[in-house]
């Protein structure tokens, strides 16, 4: 996993906590598994753009958007 990896990672938390939401609630939004999100939590295994994608349109972010803060 690189660093960008763990920056995405870190990102989601971040905007996980700032909204309140949950694990599964993130699931129920993205239409994402549970299991690939905690996957991806836990053992640092990567998320497809296909997956990236969903979990920005839950969040109401473009992927520019997510991308560019990780940037910054």
């Amino acid at each position: 996993m690189d660093d960008l990896d763990l920056d995405a990672a870190a990102r989601i938390e971040r905007m996980l906590e700032a909204r309140g939401w949950s694990l599964p609630e993130l699931s129920r939004r993205s239409g994402i598994s549970l299991s690939t999100l905690r996957s991806a939590r836990k053992r640092g295994s990567r998320i497809c753009l296909g997956s990236l994608k969903c979990i920005c349109d839950a969040f109401g972010v473009t992927m520019a958007e997510f991308v560019a803060e990780l940037e910054q």
